[in-house]
């Protein structure tokens, strides 16, 4: 009885050793296969209903401190003689610390802007609510209105739970990773409410395109 006791737990410790080893090299080829996959960024910053998008460089204060991205696409959105900086960052793997939620990945420049306020705000498309993320950052006499939200695999997202969760029922799907971060921003010329809207218009435009 003793031997036969002893000899189950050898074989369960055995099988538990073996599953250790093997679970990162069967989580790297998965991941892999999730990179290799999700290298079509569908869904680029692009024109939109009354916007002009062009891809331009960004000054290093004025980006997201967003880290180990597989794919980035910074630009402008323009409407008239408004002007609003857009963001899209990518992640098709989550393996060697990329991570799309991580205690790295802030939306502004620390170094050159203060948060002074931070808030959820409500939008709603095709009778749905989309919550959303934003910031008011100061540098200075500037202020500048921060938007940005998460799609996982097509899953609209604001949260760092819902993210994680959407991750992880990809991955028990087996689906293509694809985490994405896209964020707006726009400076407020001492008008917060005027900045506020037309960051609205801009996201429901993007909200149609994305055909959420």
């Amino acid at each position: 009885m003793i031997r036969r006791v002893a000899a189950k737990v050898i074989f369960t410790s055995c099988i538990v050793l073996v599953l250790i080893l093997l679970t990162p090299y069967a989580a790297k080829s998965i991941n892999e296969k999730y990179s290799l996959a999700s290298q079509n960024t569908y869904t680029s910053l692009t024109d939109l209903d009354g916007w002009k998008y062009t891809n331009l460089k960004h000054n290093s204060e004025d980006i997201p401190s967003i880290t180990m991205a597989d794919f980035v696409q910074e630009g402008i959105f323009r409407s008239g003689t408004e002007r609003i900086d857009a963001y899209k960052y990518v992640y098709s793997s989550t393996h060697g610390g990329k991570e799309i939620i991580h205690h790295r990945n802030v939306m502004y420049d620390k170094k050159a802007w203060t948060l002074v306020k931070k808030k959820t705000i409500s939008l709603t498309y095709n009778n749905k609510k989309y919550k959303l993320s934003e910031y008011q950052v100061t540098k200075g006499q500037k202020t500048r209105i921060i938007r940005f939200f998460y799609l996982i695999n097509k899953r609209y997202a604001t949260s760092d739970y819902a993210v994680k969760l959407y991750e992880l029922f990809a991955k028990l799907r087996r689906e293509n990773m694809d985490s994405r971060l896209y964020v707006f921003s726009m400076d407020s010329e001492n008008n917060l409410a005027n900045t506020e809207k037309r960051l609205n218009d801009l996201t429901l435009a993007f909200f149609q395109h994305l055909d959420i």
